[in-house]
């Protein structure tokens, strides 16, 4: 077992922290980004338009027969042909809505209906004093026509087609009814025989009348109300305490996140934490890239006090990213009057640069913030098993 697997390695390390912090301190405000974001997600579900609209319009017949009553005739007994309650069968059938919808490419859900007639309760007294009861229609029946769907203009257009649907049947409906008297009209007249001269002038007159109501009859409907509802919630609906909820909760994760880094960071960042991990008395001291000759002549000092034997050769083994620092190289090797060799990586040397010789002494070159523990302990292993001298590490920041 190596020296480096029986050293300390857990401890806390301030410095390190400080450094995976100052790295890495991004991830809170995303995670608080991110929860806000979510909270918006959840609350509006991205909604910038409404979900549906609903479009509702109510439409009353237009009275066309009521005219006829100043001739004598009486309304209600001129029934169109087919019914209004028929008319609105013929309305909802699959060949009226594949007709109307036809020509508009999204699903729309049109609905219609027909509400039905009041009638108010009449009373009147005979000249004999007895009262009699009648029920008179005092409104005609009504359409109501709605649609739902996510575009307020393919709504509009349905219903304007359903409405000329409609126009058109009533049309044709009226003026069959209204034929229909005429043919009862034509055969009293022509039992002459049977009528008195002032019957037949008025039916004569009622006759024209019809005839002039069937080249007016139009089934025109007109427009009582409308209505319209936007449905589903919007952008606009998200609370400012949901978005702070949200920010919370990414803060909250964000940190955690964070602690996790901190506990799970591999790299070396201190000296503390390089002397955690291979002792105190392999640790050779901490030079800057900038090199000053005093910590040169110090990590000289310590390399001539961790070997009483000589040695004619250093190698340096860096381990992190790779840098050649040549005054490094120079200056050691005239301080300690020996020849110094700054190598590649671990991983390019081969069997024969790995072959034991005493005359050679192995110094890690540990890069600060970018050497990872598994690389050190793969790099001395490999070394010292090897049967190669590790003298000890240095730190360069």
């Amino acid at each position: 077992m190596t020296k480096i697997e029986t050293a300390k390695i857990l401890s806390f390390d301030l410095t390190a922290t400080r450094d995976v912090v100052a790295r890495k301190w991004w991830i809170i405000p995303l995670t608080m980004l991110i929860g806000s974001g979510l909270m918006f997600w959840q609350e509006s579900d991205l909604r910038t338009t409404p979900s549906y609209f609903t479009l509702t319009r109510t439409y009353e017949p237009l009275d066309e027969t009521s005219a006829l009553s100043i001739v004598g005739i009486d309304t209600d007994s001129i029934g169109p042909s087919p019914s209004e309650s028929n008319q609105l069968i013929i309305l909802q059938s699959d060949e009226i809505k594949n007709q109307v919808l036809g020509t508009i490419s999204s699903s729309i859900n049109v609905k219609v209906e027909r509400t039905d007639k009041y009638f108010t309760f009449d009373t009147k007294t005979d000249d004999n004093g007895a009262n009699r009861f009648s029920f008179r229609p005092s409104l005609s029946a009504s359409y109501v026509f709605s649609c739902v769907e996510k575009s307020e203009s393919n709504c509009g257009l349905a219903l304007d087609s359903y409405l000329s649907a409609l126009i058109k049947i009533r049309s044709d409906s009226t003026k069959k009814g209204l034929q229909n008297s005429i043919q009862l009209v034509d055969s009293l007249l022509q039992s002459s025989d049977k009528l008195s001269e002032l019957t037949r002038e008025n039916l004569i007159v009622q006759k024209m009348a019809l005839e002039k109501s069937v080249e007016t009859a139009s089934g025109s409907l007109s427009l009582v109300l409308e209505s319209k509802y936007i449905g589903g919630n919007e952008i606009s609906n998200v609370d400012t305490s949901t978005y702070i909820f949200g920010v919370l909760i990414g803060l909250m994760i964000g940190i955690l996140i964070l602690l996790q880094l901190i506990v799970s960071d591999e790299k070396i960042r201190s000296a503390k934490k390089l002397i955690d991990l291979v002792g105190d008395e392999n640790f050779l001291g901490e030079i800057s890239k900038q090199v000053k000759s005093s910590s040169i002549q110090h990590l000289a000092s310590a390399i001539r006090g961790a070997n009483t034997n000589g040695f004619s050769k250093l190698r340096l083994v860096p381990v992190g990213d790779h840098n050649s620092n040549i005054e490094l190289e120079s200056q050691l090797a005239e301080i300690l009057s020996v020849q110094v060799l700054l190598t590649e990586s671990i991983a390019n040397f081969d069997a024969n640069a790995l072959s034991p010789d005493s005359s050679i002494l192995y110094i890690l070159v540990v890069q600060k913030n970018s050497a990872k523990i598994p690389d050190l302990r793969s790099t001395w292993a490999i070394i010292d098993r090897s049967g190669n001298q590790i003298l000890g590490t240095v730190l360069v920041n």
